[in-house]
């Protein structure tokens, strides 16, 4: 996930150091209560896996090299480890910004716009329907550790046995237009290319929203690749290649595939909306 426009928002000092903030508040000086300050010494695993090795630093938006850890060792030998407030924020995979007002770094709130203009518009149930969303993929979009490509690219893949599925030819009937969401969690495999295979055959008389996210950790709002719809009687293949990318943070690679009612069910009563009638699958393709 970018953030690199929110830190451009935080004051040099807040982008740095969380430690130098804590440790300032030493009722001492640290060399005169004997302490000692040594940085780097120590890595950070997120979920078991190595996100930072010790001895590495990072570089800060002003070019220098920041380090990602500072080790504390007070008089009476006992360490604690302090981290950058910016590189917690990628760990967790959660946005940082700085409040001003309260002199505070906030992680996991996104930046509040400085001016906000809210505009109401009433609209009568009478009027004409919404229109249609776009259905325009944009292949090439990176979320987490999926690629969005065209599945006319890749024929060979849509047409060959799966190696694992999460759900495979599932039809479902409902009331309420919707199909259960599922959730995977890619991973490529160790050779070859590894694929998603999201297909939706819509047997309904409505079209269908066809939606992929990936939840933000910590943060309550979500990444998302464009939303399209699929017509009665028409099926949806969307294709993701799952990338080797061994920067990608594991809370990356959640994803939920889902399929929802459309403006055209929004714009027809309740009580009078026809049975959603869908034909699903997501399966793993793997391509040596």
């Amino acid at each position: 996930m970018k953030k690199d426009h929110i830190f451009k928002r935080l004051p040099a000092f807040a982008a740095g150091m969380l430690a130098v903030a804590m440790l300032a508040a030493l009722a001492e000086p640290v060399s005169a209560a004997g302490a000692k300050i040594a940085y780097n010494q120590v890595g950070i695993r997120v979920m078991r896996e190595q996100q930072v090795k010790a001895g590495q630093t990072y570089t800060a938006p002003s070019g220098q090299q920041i380090p990602f850890t500072i080790t504390y060792t007070d008089a009476a030998g006992i360490q604690t480890n302090y981290i950058a407030a910016a590189q917690l924020s990628k760990l967790l995979d959660a946005d940082i910004s700085w409040d001003e007002e309260t002199s505070s770094i906030e992680i996991g709130v996104p930046p509040v716009p400085g001016e906000v203009t809210i505009t109401v518009e009433n609209r009568s149930n009478d009027g004409p329907p919404a229109p249609t969303p776009s259905n325009e993929p944009e292949y090439g979009l990176v979320i987490g550790n999926l690629e969005e490509i065209d599945p006319h690219t890749v024929g060979d893949v849509i047409t060959a046995d799966p190696g694992s599925y999460y759900i495979r030819s599932t039809r479902m009937q409902s009331p309420d237009g919707s199909f259960p969401e599922i959730t995977a969690h890619p991973r490529p495999a160790s050779k070859g290319e590894s694929y998603l295979v999201y297909s939706v055959t819509n047997n309904g008389e409505t079209p269908k929203d066809i939606t992929v996210m990936r939840p933000v950790s910590i943060a309550s709002r979500r990444e998302m690749f464009p939303t399209l719809h699929v017509q009665p009687g028409e099926t949806l293949v969307r294709v993701f290649r799952i990338l080797k990318d061994e920067e990608t943070h594991p809370m990356q690679r959640t994803f939920s595939f889902g399929v929802g009612s459309s403006v055209t069910d929004r714009t027809i009563r309740p009580q009078e909306r026809p049975v959603s009638d869908v034909t699903v699958s997501l399966l793993n393709i793997n391509r040596v």
